[in-house]
């Protein structure tokens, strides 16, 4: 799924869609924003897609708290644990769901008591990314729309930085100098704060 299309960067910047003239530049300008939009978030375990079911195993830390690599995790389907260092995933290994609470947007499932420690000893399905139409996905169109227009100079040239010494010659456009980026995708793309 592309987080923003030719189509949508063009609407965002007013561009008629039959004006075909900068669609090459744009076009790299969006592959640019996107990766980072995309890298961004899934260094920081988000998954901008739409929900898909997801396998894990999870190293239990003697702790309260299991975080999965992914989120926002929508629903969890089954939570296996192995006591003993031996994963055997029996029927009797499976986690009664009213002993966690899940937390979805933080990718954590909570227990009142602690999750066993061990290598590998807990299994969970769940699904992780957002829901078809959600919001999020939305606000991710709009950011990397927002980056490409900036990346292509038509955000106005304030956030942009270039040197020029002899014939060498670099330009940055670093996505903390778009105005109201961070704002739009900052809770989206970046990691959970925890208390």
């Amino acid at each position: 799924m592309a987080l923003a299309t030719l189509a949508d960067v063009k609407a965002h910047l007013g561009i008629p869609s039959n004006n075909t003239t900068q669609d090459a530049a744009l076009t790299a300008d969006l592959a640019g924003a996107a990766a980072w939009v995309a890298e961004t978030a899934r260094a920081n375990g988000v998954q901008l897609e739409e929900s898909k079911d997801y396998i894990e195993l999870l190293d239990g830390q003697d702790s309260h708290r299991l975080f999965t690599s992914l989120r926002p995790i929508q629903k969890v389907t089954e939570v296996r644990m192995d006591n003993n260092d031996d994963p055997l995933w029996d029927d009797d290994s499976i986690v009664d769901a009213a002993l966690y609470r899940v937390y979805g947007p933080l990718g954590l499932l909570k227990k009142e008591t602690r999750w066993t420690e061990g290598f590998q000893n807990i299994k969970i399905k769940y699904d992780a990314g957002y829901a078809t139409g959600a919001n999020q996905l939305a606000q991710v169109k709009t950011g990397v729309c927002m980056l490409t227009a900036h990346l292509h100079g038509v955000a106005g040239k304030e956030g942009l930085s270039s040197e020029k010494i002899g014939n060498y010659s670099y330009t940055t456009a670093e996505a903390q100098k778009v105005p109201g980026l961070m704002l739009l995708l900052g809770s989206i793309i970046s990691p959970p704060v925890m208390y």
